[in-house]
């Protein structure tokens, strides 16, 4: 595969970070502690904005698996996505709250929501269905979405960083800098444009790629009776099944650590935004750390064993610290050692959630073999609906579970963490370590159901090899 090719998914990375950044770490405390819309409202509208978009997923990774033209099957979806994805962005960020409270903040979000997720639909499906159709090698699929996924994260995190250390930085006119509305609205212009250069450069840098017209699969009806049947089929796949469900389950985790991280940091550990910012910072590291280790684990061991392994090591990186505060056996918001010890802490558990996602998504792409030894079809997009319905429920779920949890131990908003009461700060680490550790176990459960390794890869590209025409 060409380096260009390389960096065209690090390219789609980029834009899925800065994406995720958005979603998962600021929209909620946004619009609930800066517009004052209840947490439970938000996290219901970007909830139910995930869950009608997941609806969509699944028929434009089908639509995209039968489209024929001269650009190829995917990158008319690309292109099209371009400037609606970095406009509903910027518009997520500046609602007219001058006519809009309540109910009227809540519609306009919950709107916004569905628009950015169908953008993004058009754009990371047909993106990421052309990984298994650029290379069917076991290992090369991990190594491409090892530069998607440690580029998502990379970006996502300088750019987290920089909102800690610059547009929500501690000032004399707003002392707690999570306040600050105006850095909410700059920064979400910044990424607006960003994400349409990112999205133009991928759709772009891969349109060389797309398979000869020979190639493509003969015209197919576009019925919608027809999808739903082969979806349904697809679906009832063991494997998928299992993936799906492990996918969830992890992103769940993965949401609630993105939603309660800044309520955690704020007002369980009492950081400032200075020491966020380094702390993000330093996870800068957490990407590069997982792009050199994952290779090495993906080829020395078949990849839902490294999945396996990462989940429960994910347990003890983000859960322990909270247990162990609970025993009195872990350093006072006020000892020296704890700033340190949650910034290593944080580095780790972050590059584990690197390794996690990549070889989630490469084990999600082995699938496609094995469903056309069984169906005769290529499915391309029809997975990656799969690995899009995981992301966006699984954020939808933590993001929901994130705000009801909020409101069910009554955390103020619009509080300085001086006055926030201390059965509230107390109750964000009693909800925190025991949620993320039952999601991680059931996640690990549902694996061992996956039943494609290495030699099972080898063995449906021997099959399908003997099937073609001599």
């Amino acid at each position: 595969m060409r380096l260009q090719t390389r960096l065209s998914f690090g390219s789609a990375g980029l834009a899925e970070g800065l994406i995720d950044n958005g979603l998962s770490f600021f929209v909620l405390v946004y619009y609930s502690q800066v517009l004052g819309l209840s947490a439970t409202l938000a996290g219901l509208a970007l909830g139910v904005g995930l869950f009608v978009d997941a609806v969509s997923d699944p028929l434009v990774g089908w639509w995209s698996d039968r489209f024929r033209s001269r650009f190829g099957r995917r990158h008319p979806f690309l292109y099209f996505s371009i400037v609606p994805l970095g406009l509903s962005y910027y518009l997520l960020w500046v609602p007219p709250t001058d006519s809009l409270s309540g109910t009227g903040l809540f519609g306009y979000l919950l709107v916004l929501s569905v628009c950015l997720r169908l953008a993004r639909t058009f754009f990371s499906i047909p993106m990421f269905a052309l990984v298994p159709e650029l290379t069917r090698d076991y290992d090369e699929r991990t190594a491409v979405m090892n530069n998607w996924v440690s580029s998502s994260w990379f970006w996502g995190t300088v750019m987290t960083a920089a909102m800690y250390g610059y547009w929500l930085a501690d000032s004399a006119e707003f002392p707690d800098g999570i306040l600050r509305a105006s850095g909410y609205i700059e920064s979400g212009l910044v990424a607006a444009v960003l994400i349409v250069c990112a999205t133009a450069a991928a759709a772009f840098g891969t349109q060389r790629e797309i398979p000869p017209a020979q190639e493509l699969p003969p015209k197919a009806s576009l019925s919608v009776r027809q999808a739903f049947s082969e979806l349904r089929e697809t679906l009832s796949d063991q494997s998928i099944l299992s993936l799906v469900a492990a996918g969830v389950l992890n992103g769940t985790a993965a949401g609630v650590v993105n939603v309660l991280w800044i309520y955690v940091m704020s007002y369980y550990w009492e950081f400032g935004s200075s020491q966020m910012s380094v702390m993000m910072f330093s996870q800068l590291l957490s990407p590069l750390i997982a792009y050199a280790v994952t290779p090495l684990l993906a080829k020395r061991h078949d990849k839902r064993s490294v999945q396996i392994w990462v989940s429960l090591a994910s347990i003890v990186f983000y859960a322990a610290p909270f247990a162990l505060r609970a025993l009195g056996i872990f350093p006072g918001n006020d000892h020296a050692l704890l700033f340190p010890l949650l910034l290593v802490n944080g580095v780790f558990g972050a590059a584990l959630g690197v390794i996690g996602w990549t070889i989630y998504y490469s084990m999600l792409t082995d699938i496609v073999e094995a469903r056309e030894v069984v169906t005769g079809r290529r499915e391309e997009g029809v997975l990656a609906a799969m690995q899009a319905f995981v992301g966006k429920t699984s954020m939808a779920l933590g993001t929901m579970v994130g705000g009801i949890a909020l409101d069910f131990i009554d955390f103020p908003v619009q509080t300085s963490v001086a006055e926030v009461p201390e059965s509230a700060v107390s109750g964000i680490g009693l909800i925190y370590g025991p949620i993320l550790a039952m999601l991680y176990f059931a996640a690990v459960a549902m694996l061992y159901f996956y039943k494609i390794d290495r030699r099972t890869h080898l063995s449906n590209l021997a099959t399908l090899e003997g099937q073609r025409p001599s």
